[in-house]
């Protein structure tokens, strides 16, 4: 077993499977498992451990046993340093998987070639982190090919020609609205950037005298900003709301409240028994394993242990530089998420998709288009009238 000094918890080992004998090959994982980001603490927790488990019942890393010791970041980003300085140095970790936050995350990768050790994020999405450092990757895509992704839909989907952006002041918030922002506006189209600290209610956007914002695209994490669309709905405004991936959360996508009815999701996509034989049969081991459907960031942390494994047993012992050089090597990594490539900078190459919560489900939208569309055009039609 691996000992962490905070939460002590390891990878499953099935005897025989692999070699005992020999060191283990070790990563620390850096999460948020207590305070205001706990809820994607979890999630990431356990496609980690389920991932470690699978890595070693299909014989480990080169025949070694993969440990992986699991940290509580408590959702501050100077403690997530201060434990990815402890875990750096001779014998101690190989990686680490961490930064599961866009603020974590910056402050992860600052430290990374300084201190000689990889760092793998299954979920921060600040387009800051494109480059920010040699031995900093992730997995989860950019926020620029995601609101890339939801200022295309609003434009060219929803003929919105005014959309508020509702933001957290954070790194997730400002990288994502101001992402939208850029992709958005040009040909007579504008949005307007409405931006509040964490915890409090954005004020609504400013624009052009008599402008009729049609569309809301929220731009933060969704602990934040899920009263704040609640409260739109109940007060009656019906315009699209178009949300970022932080919506996805494992509580949202078994039963969705009633107001999120229309509700646009974008991102790299839940994860469910109908997506395609891979993520079916890892959405049904989850289940089995944990009592629960999986998330999205659960199958992206799953994902990022096993890509650490495929580079790791390419690199035997294997310094940063090496585990850099195996992970810009793999291509289209087949895993829970969908395939995955990674670029110079450590950004993932993924697809972007449109979900809309229908039944209290999110579904993919071109399997409920015809019938989901209509009205949400219709409404940024009628907007566009009413500010004409």
């Amino acid at each position: 077993m691996f000992a962490t000094g905070g939460r002590v918890l390891c990878a499953a080992v099935l005897l025989g499977a692999v070699s005992c004998r020999q060191e283990p090959v070790r990563l620390a994982a850096i999460l948020p498992l207590t305070g205001p980001q706990a809820a994607y603490g979890e999630s990431l927790e356990r496609g980690i451990l389920l991932g470690a488990e699978e890595v070693n019942a299909a014989g480990g890393v080169g025949g070694l046993r993969l440990d992986v010791a699991l940290e509580d970041s408590r959702s501050d980003p100077d403690r997530a340093v201060r434990l990815l300085e402890s875990w750096s140095g001779p014998g101690r970790v190989r990686a680490v998987i961490g930064g599961a936050t866009s603020e974590e995350a910056l402050a992860l990768a600052a430290r990374a070639e300084p201190l000689g050790v990889l760092v793998l994020s299954p979920s921060a999405s600040s387009p800051a982190l494109s480059g920010a450092s040699r031995y900093f990757f992730r997995n989860w895509p950019s926020d620029a090919a995601e609101a890339e992704a939801a200022a295309e839909f609003a434009a060219y989907s929803l003929h919105a020609t005014r959309v508020e952006v509702l933001a957290e002041d954070n790194a997730y918030g400002r990288g994502l609205a101001e992402a939208f922002q850029r992709a958005f506006e040009g040909d007579g189209r504008r949005a307007g950037l409405s931006i509040s600290v964490p915890g409090q209610v954005p004020p609504p956007a400013q624009g052009p005298p008599g402008a009729v914002f049609q569309a809301i695209y929220l731009a933060g994490y969704s602990g934040a900003l899920l009263p704040v669309a609640e409260g739109l709905r109940r007060a009656g405004d019906r315009r699209p709301i178009l949300a970022c991936s932080a919506f996805a959360r494992s509580d949202l996508l078994r039963e969705a409240p009633p107001w999120m009815e229309g509700v646009c999701l974008l991102g790299p996509g839940p994860v469910s028994a109908d997506g395609g034989t891979e993520k079916a049969e890892f959405a049904s081991r989850f289940t089995a394993r944990w009592g629960e459907a999986p998330d999205v960031y659960a199958s992206h942390a799953y994902d990022a242990v096993r890509i650490l494994g495929a580079a790791l047993a390419a690199s035997p012992g294997g310094d940063a530089e090496a585990l850099r050089s195996a992970l810009l090597s793999l291509k289209g990594f087949s895993g829970a998420a969908g395939p995955t490539s990674f670029t110079e900078l450590g950004d993932a190459r993924r697809a972007i998709g449109v979900w809309v919560f229908d039944g209290g489900r999110p579904r993919p939208l071109k399997a409920v288009s015809d019938r989901v569309l209509p009205p949400l055009q219709d409404e940024v039609a009628r907007l566009r009238l009413k500010g004409a």
